[in-house]
C-alpha cells in the first residue's frame, strides 16, 4: 500500500491567492491527501477558505509561532506516514508536484525530501536572483546526500556543507517515524537546516528533487532583506558547524566606517544613475531609499566617502560581486530599478558584514555594548 500522505500548511492572513495553493492542491494525481492548517490568529477569513478545501485547521496565538514549533504541532496533528511541509504563498507548478516530492522516499534511509521554487511572474529582480541563485547550487538533477563519517563532513568548505545539507521547509516532506525521534527545533532561523544536518549526522538521507516544483518568491523590502540576511549568516554556520569567516575589521569604529564608506560609494552610483535618467529621478527620492534601511546605525556613521587608493574591503567585495550577479538578472536600463537593485546589494552586504564581524567579536568575547544594540535591530521581526 502507498504510505498515506498529510500535507501541513502554517497560515496567518494568507490572502484569497492562498485559494491557488488549496487548489493546486486539490488537483493532485493520486488519492487527496489530509491537509491540516495551523492558523495563526488570521483575521481575513483564512481558516474558513483553507475549510472549503477540506483542511482541519488548528488556531493558534500569533505571539506563539516559531517556525520549528509550530510545525512540529501540524505534524503532530496529522497522521500521515509521509508529512508534506509547504507555506501559504508556495503554490504546486503541476499534478505530478506531490507525487514527485515523495518518490525519493521509495529509498528506506530517506528521511526528509526538499523540492525546487520558481519565481513569481511578479518577482522584482532580488526576489528572482534569491530563488535563481538556489537553484543554480542546487542544479537540474535529483540528489540523494548522506554522510558515511561525520569526519568527513566537519572537513568541508562552508559551501560544500551547506550543498550537502540543503533542506528548504517552503517545500519539503519528512518521515513520521524518524520525526517522531528528532522533531524540528525552535531555533531563531533555518530549523529547516538544523534538522537536516542532525538526520544526516544519524546516518540517513536527504533528498533533493528538483521536479517537485513550486511557485514561490518574495518582493521584500530592502531594510527586511537585511535583517534576513543578517540573522542568516550570523546563525546558518553554526549549524553546519564550520568555522566564522574574517570580517577584514577588529574593531567597531573599523566596522562603522567601512559601512560608511559603503553607503559613500552608494551614494556616487546613484548621482551617477540620476544623471544620466531622462526622467530626471531627484536625488533627494534616489538617496532617501537607501537611508530607509531601517538600521540607525547607517545614519550614525555620517554616509562617509571612502579613502582613495585603500585596499578592497570584505564588505566592499561581497557588495560588488552581488551587484554584478544581480545586474545579470536585470539587465533592463531602467533608473529605478538600478536603484532597486542597487539598494537591495547594500542591503544584503551589509547583513552578511554585519554576521561575519558579529560572530568574530562574539568567539574573540569582543562584543560592544554597542554592537549588542544593533544585534537586536537587526534580528528583530525575522
Amino acid at each position: 500500500m502507498a504510505p498515506a500522505i498529510s500535507i501541513v500548511i502554517p497560515t496567518k492572513n494568507a490572502g484569497e491567492e492562498f485559494r491557488h495553493t488549496l487548489q493546486a492542491i486539490r488537483e493532485q494525481e493520486g488519492p487527496p491527501p489530509e491537509l491540516v492548517v495551523v492558523d495563526s490568529a488570521s483575521t481575513d477569513g483564512t481558516p474558513e477558505l483553507a475549510g472549503r478545501y477540506g483542511a482541519r485547521t488548528i488556531s493558534i496565538a500569533a505571539s506563539s509561532f516559531n517556525h520549528g514549533g509550530t510545525r512540529n504541532l501540524g505534524i503532530r496533528e496529522s497522521s500521515g506516514d509521509l508529512c508534506i511541509l509547504l507555506v501559504q504563498d508556495a503554490v504546486p507548478s503541476h499534478r505530478e508536484w506531490l507525487t514527485n516530492l515523495v518518490s525519493p522516499f521509495s529509498d528506506a534511509r530517506v528521511v526528509g525530501v526538499s523540492g525546487r521554487q520558481e519565481p513569481r511572474p511578479d518577482a522584482d529582480p532580488f526576489g528572482r536572483w534569491e530563488v535563481e541563485w538556489a537553484n543554480r547550487f542546487m542544479g537540474e538533477r535529483p540528489l540523494v546526500r548522506e554522510v558515511e563519517k561525520w569526519d568527513d563532513f566537519l572537513a568541508l568548505s562552508l559551501h560544500e556543507r551547506l550543498q550537502l545539507a540543503w533542506f528548504n521547509n517552503v517545500c519539503s516532506a519528512v518521515r513520521r517515524d524518524f520525526w517522531e525521534r528528532q522533531p524540528f527545533r525552535s531555533v531563531a532561523f533555518a530549523e529547516d537546516l538544523d534538522w537536516s544536518v542532525r538526520a544526516l549526522a544519524a546516518g540517513r538521507r536527504i533528498a533533493y528533487n528538483p521536479s517537485a516544483r513550486v511557485i514561490h518568491s518574495h518582493n521584500r523590502p530592502a531594510a527586511y532583506n537585511l535583517n534576513r540576511t543578517y540573522v542568516g549568516y550570523k546563525i546558518v554556520p553554526t549549524l553546519v558547524q564550520t568555522p566564522f569567516g574574517d570580517p577584514g575589521v577588529y574593531t567597531d569604529a573599523e566596522f562603522f566606517f567601512q559601512i560608511g564608506s559603503l553607503c559613500g560609494e552608494v551614494e556616487s552610483l546613484l548621482r551617477a544613475q540620476m544623471a544620466g535618467s531622462p526622467r530626471r529621478w531627484a536625488f533627494r527620492e534616489l538617496w532617501t531609499s537607501v537611508r530607509d534601511l531601517g538600521c540607525s546605525f547607517l545614519a550614525a556613521t555620517g554616509f562617509r566617502r571612502p579613502r582613495l587608493g585603500g585596499r578592497q574591503t570584505v564588505l566592499g567585495q561581497g557588495f560588488y560581486d552581488l551587484l554584478e550577479e544581480l545586474r545579470t538578472v536585470e539587465p533592463v536600463c531602467d533608473p529605478p530599478v538600478h536603484v532597486h537593485i542597487l539598494v537591495q546589494a547594500l542591503a544584503r552586504a551589509i547583513g552578511v558584514f554585519a554576521a561575519c564581524y558579529y560572530n568574530w567579536c562574539e568567539a574573540n568575547g569582543v562584543v560592544s555594548a554597542e554592537l549588542r544594540r544593533l544585534d537586536a535591530i537587526l534580528s528583530e521581526g525575522v
